[in-house]
């Protein structure tokens, strides 16, 4: 049901003919052009509903709300428009006779569903938008919302884009390319977390309490962005024992580097590495990967067993991954310890400096008969399958197992090798 008993809404511009109504007249009855609109499907009974009504001249539109000192409902199941008198009557467009506004209004849901192609042309004052800038523009590239808005809202749009599109008002068919929908909040009693629930947790009091990165931060760390979330108070703990040690370790002059040459270059590796994956997780909506990153590297900062320390220029990009996530904390880092004027929101992105990885060694495991006979250890990076059978037939706990054997040889790249 589109209509609403209520004041707030769009007016759904619609004038009702008593007079054309007991004349069976509608307004697909008054011009050749408009009978060429019927639709042949429509049944007789349907048809009849229509009887005496008329849109108002598109020249007299936009129509807009009256001003009403009152606006709570009428009491007799009417919307509070109907108490507007002087706004409800009015001339009918055929035969200029009194006539009544539909004093019903539409539901929130008639200006979210298009709001999108005004964003295109914001500032025109003569039309909704320009088809031009529109065609330009649309559709629109990404869209993100809750799950339960999927069924109303991206429904609705995609009503009005195709009807706008049959009325050669735009040139796209459906109004947006990809949708992502966030998953709901699971509140303590098991519930969705709801207004009319009552069970909601007012994020001023955890703001309040923590600060509004630590919100932000255990909101995308909780769960993947697609999933139901169960609310927890303790990560909201861990958020901001993570951001304390954030705060820590860059105010610690001791793990600022003098240069290149005394940084710690285990740490610069998994700081590059942090980079990529943090990249790689916003770009593909995984937020609590992303969280996990950070923290990761984090942990590898703090024990590193060769002091830690890194140059101011790669302590700032460790800022800079981190301030989608933490956009306050960082930016008082950025200006206080680095006394930096321009914000850290507006700097470039760090590259991902390969040079700097370190290739790190894995071990293998060699079975020989399915049985394990030894493990060696080579680099994780682009060995072949021949080098590391050479490598294993080298060592002595395994080559004793394979003297004067014709074998068969399954490797499964960086996992296990199997004579």
């Amino acid at each position: 049901i589109f209509s609403r008993q209520r004041y707030w809404g769009e007016p759904i511009p619609m004038i009702f003919c008593q007079n054309c109504a007991d004349n069976k007249i509608t307004w697909w009855d008054i011009k050749k052009e408009n009978k060429k609109l019927l639709i042949h499907e429509m049944s007789s009974q349907i048809y009849a509903q229509l009887h005496g009504w008329f849109p108002v001249d598109e020249n007299d539109l936009p129509l807009e709300l009256p001003y009403m000192k009152s606006y709570e409902p009428a009491g007799f199941g009417e919307s509070p428009l109907s108490k507007a008198s002087d706004w409800v009557e009015a001339l009918c467009p055929n035969c200029k006779k009194p006539a009544k506004r539909e004093t019903d209004t539409m539901p929130n849901w008639a200006g979210s569903c298009w709001y999108f192609l005004r964003f295109t042309d914001a500032k025109n004052s003569k039309k909704a938008w320009s088809e031009a800038i529109s065609n330009k523009w649309m559709p629109v590239d990404w869209y993100l919302g809750g799950a339960e808005h999927a069924v109303l809202h991206l429904l609705y749009s995609r009503f009005w884009v195709r009807a706008l599109y049959s009325l050669k008002l735009i040139n796209v068919k459906e109004p947006f390319y990809r949708l992502r929908s966030v998953g709901i909040v699971i509140a303590e009693d098991s519930r969705k977390m709801s207004k009319s629930f009552g069970n909601i947790i007012n994020p001023d009091d955890i703001i309040e309490e923590f600060g509004a990165d630590v919100l932000r931060l255990t909101e995308m760390f909780m769960a993947p962005f697609s999933q139901e979330i169960a609310w927890s108070a303790q990560t909201l703990q861990g958020s901001y024992r993570f951001l304390n040690r954030v705060w820590q370790m860059v105010n610690d002059s001791d793990r600022v580097a003098n240069d290149q040459k005394s940084e710690d270059i285990s740490v610069v590796a998994e700081l590059q590495i942090a980079i990529s994956k943090v990249e790689s997780s916003i770009a593909n909506v995984k937020f609590n990967t992303g969280v996990s990153f950070l923290m990761e590297f984090l942990n590898s900062w703090e024990k590193s067993k060769n002091g830690g320390q890194l140059t101011i220029e790669n302590i700032k990009k460790f800022l800079k991954i981190l301030s989608p996530y933490a956009p306050f904390i960082t930016e008082e880092l950025w200006s206080t310890v680095f006394k930096e004027n321009k914000s850290i929101h507006l700097g470039k992105w760090p590259e991902v400096d390969e040079s700097s990885m370190i290739k790190k060694d894995i071990n293998i495991p060699v079975q020989v008969n399915g049985k394990l006979r030894g493990v060696i250890t080579v680099e994780r990076e682009d060995l072949e399958k021949e080098e590391i059978i050479k490598l294993s037939k080298k060592d002595p706990k395994i080559q004793q197992y394979l003297e004067n054997k014709k074998v068969e040889v399954i490797y499964v790249k960086g996992k296990i090798l199997n004579f």
